[in-house]
């Protein structure tokens, strides 16, 4: 094969590549039924000193050599939507920088949030259901949208393991609120 049909085939290559990787966004969902009620769990989940029992990651606010990692507000008040803050997560040196932005809140209902990063936008949803007055649901449904190539490709690789960590988070989620003993009405 001669070099300009291997430079043809190589962009073809590369162009299917990103139509298939690099612009396929991937969702993901987790459910779980929790045995109290809305109320109690949304309360539980709206606690941000208790981010860290669920959630991956340190989410609590500290300093590593002058640093500050976990959630900063960068404007604005607590909750509010609109609002952003920056979540930063890692090790010096080798931090990871998100800014969430607060899109929806509806209390015992609905908190909606985008995380933005150079790599990837994530669109998501943490929602809430009465079942019965001592039951609920909550179910967690993100939607990763890769920028670029490396990205898509990278982001396809781990899909797998995006859904696993999106289950364990609300099934930590779901402990924490039942384990509580002063989680009642």
């Amino acid at each position: 094969m001669n070099t300009s049909r291997s430079f043809v085939a190589w962009l073809g290559l590369v162009a299917i590549l990103n139509m298939v990787t690099g612009c396929a966004a991937v969702r993901s969902e987790a459910t779980a039924e929790i045995d109290r009620p809305v109320e109690v769990a949304w309360s539980a989940f709206a606690d941000e000193s208790r981010l860290g029992e669920w959630l991956h990651g340190s989410w609590k606010p500290h300093e590593i050599d002058g640093r500050r990692y976990g959630i900063q507000w960068v404007d604005g008040a607590e909750g509010i939507v609109g609002e952003s803050r920056e979540v930063v997560f890692g090790e010096p040196g080798g931090e990871t920088v998100l800014v969430q932005t607060i899109t929806a809140v509806r209390p015992n209902e609905l908190f909606a949030f985008e995380l933005e990063h150079d790599m990837m936008r994530f669109v998501s949803e943490i929602r809430f259901e009465a079942i019965d007055d001592e039951h609920s649901t909550v179910r967690w449904s993100s939607t990763i949208h890769p920028r670029g190539l490396v990205s898509g490709i990278w982001t396809q690789m781990i899909r797998g393991s995006i859904h696993r960590r999106f289950d364990e988070h609300v099934f930590k989620l779901k402990a924490m609120i039942e384990d509580d003993p002063d989680a009642t009405d």
